[in-house]
């Protein structure tokens, strides 16, 4: 299991770094967004256990996993400013990253594999979504509520739209309206 915190990252030359501890392989990892101010983060790799999924859907040669692989997209928290219109009042990055952890955790008792990818708003976002989608095979995708429903993130909507489909094109899309609801969200499709 990789697990990376926006808390780990650090500033350097080259960009924000952030750190990732694979406990399986008990390595440590570090992931660079060439950016000079944290924009980007990556969040888990899921364990792997119980849920078996059909040969069919390794469509890009990925090995087995034992379990359906789920990839949640969204905007890192520590990037918004919840003051702006679309926002729920009082919400904050760590209620964000909060909710995010206890869906994450929902999903891996159920027996899921998740991986969590947080964006900047369009700057950086298609990129970082593409490699996720291009080191690995997903069953079901997950576009988090903060990109899908405020207005004013429409257009990083139907970007990141186009690249799931485009790196993706068998798995599942799914949407939540809270991250409370991102289980119900998966199972609905996988």
């Amino acid at each position: 299991m990789f697990i990376a915190m926006a808390s780990q990252m650090n500033r350097t030359p080259l960009g924000v770094q952030c750190h990732a501890l694979d406990r399986d392989r008990q390595q440590d990892t570090r992931i660079t967004s060439p950016t000079s101010r944290p924009r980007v983060s990556i969040i888990g790799v899921g364990d792997q256990e119980s849920k078996p999924w059909n040969d069919h859907h390794n469509y890009q040669g990925a090995a087995m996993t034992g379990n359906k692989s789920v990839l949640v997209i969204g905007l890192d928290p520590t990037l918004i400013d919840f003051s702006q219109p679309g926002y729920a009042p009082g919400m904050t990055a760590t209620k964000v990253l909060a909710g995010l952890k206890s869906s994450e955790e929902e999903l891996r008792a159920l027996g899921y594999s998740v991986q969590l990818c947080l964006t900047d708003f369009g700057e950086t976002a298609a990129v970082v979504v593409r490699d996720c989608l291009d080191k690995q095979r997903f069953d079901c995708i997950l576009i988090g509520a903060g990109v899908r429903a405020n207005p004013s993130n429409f257009l990083l909507f139907e970007i990141l739209i186009n690249v799931v489909h485009e790196h993706a094109p068998r798995a599942r899309i799914c949407f939540n309206t809270l991250p409370s609801d991102a289980a119900t969200a998966v199972q609905r499709w996988v």
